[in-house]
């Protein structure tokens, strides 16, 4: 029997009589599939009789969601939550993907942060993909750009993304100004009291 705990490929998947969604191809509606060795094989859409009783509310196949906005709490407060039950919780949701916010302690405001985080979701063995926002100021504080250029990705390929809170105006243009530079992405993250 094949090792069906998350983040493990199993060589063969056959899922019959459920509700495919397409974003791509635009289409959805009752299939079967076949995943070998973790890529897609074969799609049938079912028509007719054999799509009977098959619908939205039951076993749904679609592709894995995205979280633009989560918040692991390690390093600083693992008592709450390490990357690896955060990953693990991620993956039992759907989600393929999830972009940590830089609220840590100590912040995502330098490489060795980064690298702490990134260590740990490796060591986990998730499936799901983690990327990085940083922290725009030294410790989230408002005033003192963090070392951007540092914390962009030094492979440019956009696994990085600059954000969280910069405080004030003047923080907030330089670092998107900074960002562009850098050919990075970059969002506000705004926060009014309560």
């Amino acid at each position: 029997m094949p090792d069906l705990r998350v983040g493990k490929m199993v060589p063969l998947l056959e899922i019959s009589r459920a509700w495919l969604v397409d974003p791509v191809g635009e289409r959805e509606g009752p299939g079967e599939i076949v995943v070998r060795d973790g890529i897609l094989e074969a799609v049938t859409w079912l028509q007719g009789a054999e799509a009977d009783g098959i619908g939205p509310d039951g076993v749904l196949v679609l592709p894995g969601f995205l979280d633009l906005h989560v918040h692991l709490r390690e390093p600083g407060n693992e008592d709450a939550e390490t990357v690896a039950s955060g990953l693990a919780a991620a993956a039992h949701g759907g989600f393929t993907t999830v972009c940590a916010m830089p609220n840590t302690t100590p912040a995502a405001d330098e490489p060795s942060v980064f690298a702490r985080v990134a260590g740990a979701a490796a060591a986990s063995g998730s499936p799901v993909e983690l990327l990085l926002h940083g922290a725009v100021t030294v410790g989230r504080g408002g005033e003192r750009l963090a070392a951007l250029g540092e914390l962009a990705d030094p492979e440019g390929g956009g696994r990085r993304r600059l954000g969280g809170l910069a405080g004030n105006g003047r923080a907030d243009r330089q670092a998107r100004s900074r960002a562009g530079v850098l050919r990075s992405l970059s969002q506000s993250h705004p926060i009014s009291d309560p």
